[in-house]
């Protein structure tokens, strides 16, 4: 059976209901480069939502972390425990790789399903 790598509408968490249901429910794990929030949820597959305020500097700067996150969890979604929201808020002053995030999002997966 061969995996998709997409990163669909459905791996997003895109309305303000599911960012504030984020906020009031998840548990909360930091890492070296971002803090990881993240709860259940019952569909059954991950969703994934960024949160990059402008002091991370202009747009072209905030954009690239977004890639870069968004880069780094679609390669990886299939290694990942299924059924959570999980929404990453870059720390100011990182430098941001997609071998790095890459680690670091398999280190806060690994975290989340051990408890």
């Amino acid at each position: 059976m061969t995996q998709n790598f997409y990163f669909t509408k459905k791996s997003r968490l895109r309305t303000k209901e599911d960012f504030s249901h984020i906020h009031q429910h998840a548990k909360k794990i930091h890492s070296y480069s971002f803090i990881g929030l993240f709860c259940p949820n019952s569909l059954g597959h991950n969703r994934l939502g960024f949160a990059v305020g402008k002091k991370m500097g202009n747009s072209p700067q905030r954009n690239r972390i977004k890639r870069i996150f968004r880069e780094s969890f679609r390669l990886q979604q299939h290694q990942f425990p299924q059924g959570y929201d999980v929404l990453l808020i870059p720390k100011q002053g990182q430098y941001f790789s997609i071998p790095e995030i890459k680690s670091q999002l398999l280190w806060l997966f690994r975290k989340i399903q051990h408890g």
